[in-house]
């Protein structure tokens, strides 16, 4: 099956190159074509020209919209995510009157990786991640899909994108980022905890977050979040769920109310049953 159009436009991309580098590059795009990787697998390719608007001035160019991860228009200076990038590239071919593709190939078709500088998570000389509210010892790398490549690959550090989450039931973060402490003596510094509480599928997940006080257990919420979520509110903690009200469609839809084995204990302060947003924070912006 073959699929070509001429679609002239004038873009600034970013991309991820074959290395996992981020890129930038402003290309005059000339056509949209259908073409095959080496074992088969369909994708979109983008051909045009970089550094000049034809032959004359530039040098040609093709970037897989697979790879694509942000675009800007710039006759209009709109600004299309990875998730937005094809929706519009169709909407310039239907008011041309030109046809579709078999199939719409965007980010999250194949799964990339990108590798050392810039993977977007770093571990300190404390073994935990640098930045984030709850504590997250490099343990946990593999959970958030931070694995080696092959030494055919120079063995280099390298993470899904987007990244595979795998995290677990009965996996347990404390905050501040500090090193574990004795028991006694951690009580008395830490302000929340979170638990991952039940995982009922890959779309839902029940985080159990409890606010301690004076090395006393204050509250407890339960968070109902996508998988992928973890990752956000043990970035940001806190302000993860504080943007709630600026969002108006949630993670999840929770199916139900938690299952008796996760209900809180006795004595348990409970807050609301909370939805989380898909608003960005100040925090991630950018």
């Amino acid at each position: 099956m073959s699929w070509s159009v001429r679609l002239p436009l004038d873009l600034t991309i970013n991309y991820l190159n074959r290395d996992g580098r981020r890129r930038r590059q402003q290309m005059s795009l000339k056509t949209l074509e259908w073409d095959l990787t080496a074992t088969g697998t369909p994708r979109i390719a983008m051909k045009g020209w970089v550094q000049g608007d034809d032959e004359a001035h530039g040098k040609p160019k093709t970037l897989h919209l697979h790879r694509a991860l942000s675009a800007i228009d710039n006759r209009t200076g709109e600004i299309f995510d990875e998730q937005q990038i094809a929706d519009f590239l169709a909407r310039e071919l239907t008011a041309r009157g030109l046809p579709q593709p078999p199939r719409w190939i965007g980010l999250g078709a194949y799964q990339l990786r990108v590798t050392e500088d810039d993977i977007d998570v770093q571990f300190g000389a404390d073994n935990l991640a640098v930045g984030w509210f709850f504590a997250v010892p490099s343990a946990f790398r593999a959970a958030l899909d931070i694995v080696r490549l092959p030494a055919s690959a120079d063995g280099k550090w390298s993470r899904g994108l987007p990244p595979y989450l795998d995290f677990s039931e009965g996996d347990h973060f404390h905050a501040p980022a500090r090193p574990r402490d004795a028991w006694e003596r951690q009580r008395m510094w830490m302000t929340w905890t979170l638990h991952v509480q039940k995982i009922f599928n890959e779309e839902g997940v029940c985080l159990a977050i409890r606010e301690w006080i004076d090395g006393n257990a204050a509250g407890l919420i339960y968070v109902a979040a996508r998988p992928v979520q973890i990752e956000q509110i043990l970035r940001l903690g806190p302000d993860a769920w504080k943007y709630l009200s600026s969002s108006g469609k949630p993670f999840l839809e929770w199916p139900h109310k938690p299952d008796a084995e996760i209900e809180p204990a006795a004595g348990d302060t409970v807050g609301q049953e909370v939805m989380v947003h898909a608003a960005t924070s100040p925090a991630t912006a950018g």
